[in-house]
């Protein structure tokens, strides 16, 4: 996995970004920056378009939820509205099937998952499930962010809705970052993880 020497330049700035960060994790600006890296965003409305640059943050998306996926399913492996979002996710991508389809299927996966309640123990497994049906609307709508105005002061605390990757960090991590007692070992193996493998995989992922 080769990535261009400005990618590579981001990505070690990134790392040193995650490493000093008191949480672990990567910052939203970062991630924006990151997002931004991998290719122009086009949209038609609300709809991405098919460029390069989204459908390598569609599989950025994608590789995180798959990567915290089993969290989910140890715990409710009868429940299926994550595979259910990213299979669609997949589908729409390859035009296997339609945007409305696909918007359909992230409707009601996300109706699903906000009427759910785990026990509190439990609660950052939903986190996974959220991380899963964020790459479908990924796929759909592209990442929330504007490319040419990257906002530096604004953080994730500033959100009530996150992107893919954070969601997934959550859930590998057992808590958001300003939860009970977070451990900042377990966000930073993940965010290390997602700069060192998933982004150059992405990257690689469409030509």
């Amino acid at each position: 996995m080769t990535l261009p020497d400005n990618l590579l330049q981001l990505q070690q700035e990134a790392l040193a970004a995650v490493r000093t960060n008191p949480e672990g994790m990567l910052p939203l600006s970062w991630r924006m920056r990151m997002w931004a890296a991998l290719g122009p965003m086009q949209r038609e409305g609300t709809r991405a378009t098919r460029s390069v640059g989204h459908r390598r943050r569609t599989v950025v998306a994608l590789l995180c939820a798959k990567h915290v996926l089993g969290i989910w399913e140890k715990e409710w492996p009868q429940l299926a509205w994550p595979h259910e979002a990213m299979q669609a996710a997949e589908d729409y991508l390859s035009d296997k099937i339609d945007f409305e389809t696909a918007r359909t299927i992230a409707r009601r996966c996300y109706t699903n998952l906000e009427n759910f309640s785990p026990p509190k123990s439990k609660y950052y497994t939903i986190y996974a499930a959220f991380a899963a049906v964020g790459s479908l609307n990924v796929a759909l709508h592209d990442e929330e962010f504007d490319p040419e105005e990257i906002d530096e002061n604004l953080s994730d605390r500033d959100l009530d809705d996150w992107d893919p990757a954070f969601y997934a960090a959550c859930a590998y991590a057992g808590s958001f970052p300003w939860g009970d007692s977070p451990d900042p070992s377990k966000p930073q193996e993940f965010w290390e993880w997602y700069l060192q493998m998933a982004i150059p995989q992405a990257w690689d992922s469409v030509e």
